[in-house]
């Protein structure tokens, strides 16, 4: 026997609030295999804009076919309900109940069936009785087929041969209903409003700001608040936000592990690793401190993860400094898909110029690649050090590398340093960017990423990605231009 659900219209049915995000809802299946013990996802690997018009807003920004533009369906067999989630924000639009409508369905405590059978029900009798009177929706695109529509709620009616009526189904949509469009057919347009009431205290954008050089200086995280007033933005720093930071502004989080995956060092120049190279480089391009910089004695850095939010940090062992910012966008078909929330984010420039995850990535690298043709940045004495000290990380010769974890960014500065033997030297950088005329085969190709070969025993489904790498920023980019997981340092 299923417990009835409590209809709340334009808001909620049970325990299925409008407005939760796809992780939050999935959590709760997972949290109640018994009373859920049947759900399946369904999205479209092909789509080029939402089909159900789940918000105008949805098809302003999304003009390319990938899986982020497809709407996701989530399945439920007991109770009988379908679940619709927007493409953006992946947030709960519309909840549909099928099978046998009303028999599990409370109103103010009232049932929305009568005890006897089918055949014996007036179904649009009780539902005016329970509910109250309503305007005329007019004939459902079914044959036979009639609309009861109420703010937030509708009831698809099954006229029967004997003059009766049945309950076919019953969808709830999110309110208020949108402008200029009948309550009667407010079912058919589901949008959800900016900042709904259950999304508090959610996440609602990552904005990362660019310096001149196209490296992230910071990050402002923007919550949703109750009443849509904006909220303060928390912001973080690398290489100077701590963790007891992100406990006060967070909260706890839901995992910590340590980091045990060295692979990537097998990519790392050994010239990278020079103590004065790196700390001359990171006065002069404004990099992390080197004193960050982890030696092969030192305890491995540490993850602290916080899924709802769609967020990950890397954290220093002893110093517990921030060393890198991971963002998720949770893309359907992907391994990673329903582990954590969608973290949507934007890339502003120092020149205010925008690229926000729903780009492709054309564009997003475009922007990330663009430099001055050619800037000074100045001259700084160095101690201690003697000779000529040459160094081009950027299209031309690579002497040295300005950063081990930069080292494979194909837009990273270029430098010339020079000057006189002695106790000290004069160091003078100029930064070049690689114009749209650069050969190919001086930008470096990306990686090839195959998560599917860490998944354990047994087949694991899933294609391959590639990594691609800016100064301070690393992006993995799905086969349909999607970006996956963006990685700040």
């Amino acid at each position: 026997m299923i417990r009835p659900l409590d209809l709340l219209p334009g808001e909620s049915l049970g325990p299925f609030a409008l407005g939760s995000t796809l992780f939050s809802v999935l959590n709760l299946l997972r949290s109640q295999r018994t009373a859920y013990p049947s759900a399946k996802l369904v999205w479209d690997d092909e789509a080029s804009s939402p089909t159900l018009n789940c918000g105008a807003r949805s098809t302003d920004y999304i003009d390319l076919q990938a899986p982020s533009a497809s709407e996701i369906h989530l399945i439920l067999t007991s109770p009988p309900l379908a679940l619709l989630f927007e493409p953006l924000s992946q947030r709960l639009a519309r909840i549909e109940v099928t099978g046998e409508a009303g028999s599990w369905i409370a109103y103010r405590g009232q049932g929305l069936r009568e005890g006897r059978g089918d055949e014996e029900e007036d179904v649009v009798k009780t539902v005016r009785r329970v509910m109250g009177p309503t305007y005329n929706s007019g004939p459902e695109s079914g044959e036979g087929e009639e609309v009861l529509g109420y703010p937030g709620v509708a009831f698809s009616v099954a006229r029967r041969a004997d003059g009766g009526s049945s309950l076919a189904r019953i969808i709830l949509t999110p309110l208020p209903t949108p402008p200029n469009i009948p309550v009667g057919q407010a079912w058919l347009h589901p949008v959800l409003p900016d900042s709904p009431a259950v999304a508090e205290g959610d996440l609602s954008l990552v904005e990362i700001k660019l310096d001149s050089h196209r490296k992230p200086s910071s990050v402002s995280l923007h919550f949703h608040s109750g009443d849509g007033t904006p909220a303060p933005p928390v912001v973080l720093r690398i290489g100077a936000t701590t963790s007891e930071d992100l406990m006060c502004d967070l909260g706890s989080p839901v995992r910590t592990f340590w980091k045990e995956d060295d692979r990537m060092s097998i990519h790392v120049s050994r010239s990278s690793v020079d103590p004065a190279l790196q700390r001359a480089v990171s006065l002069l391009s404004h990099l992390p401190s080197p004193e960050l910089t982890l030696s092969s004695s030192t305890a491995n850095p540490y993850f602290v993860s916080h899924p709802h939010l769609g967020l990950t940090f890397l954290l220093h062992p002893t110093k517990h400094i921030l060393l890198k910012i991971i963002l998720h966008s949770n893309l359907p078909g992907e391994i990673n898909f329903g582990r954590t929330s969608r973290c949507r984010w934007e890339l502003v420039d120092s020149g205010g110029e925008r690229r926000s995850s729903l780009d492709p990535f054309s564009s997003i690298a475009e922007l990330l690649a663009s430099r001055p043709s050619v800037e000074k940045i100045g001259s700084r004495s160095i101690p201690g050090a003697d000779g000529l000290l040459n160094v081009n990380s950027g299209a031309g010769s690579r002497v040295g590398s300005v950063d081990s974890n930069r080292s494979g960014s194909p837009a990273s500065t270029g430098s010339k340093v020079g000057g006189k033997k002695g106790r000290g030297r004069t160091v003078e950088i100029e930064v070049f960017r690689p114009s749209s005329t650069t050969p190919e085969n001086e930008v470096e190709r990306p990686m090839v990423l195959d998560r599917a070969a860490d998944g354990g025993e047994g087949p694991v489904k899933g294609k391959t990605t590639e990594i691609h790498g800016f100064p301070g920023i690393a992006l993995e980019v799905t086969g349909s231009g999607d970006i996956e997981t963006v990685w700040l340092f």
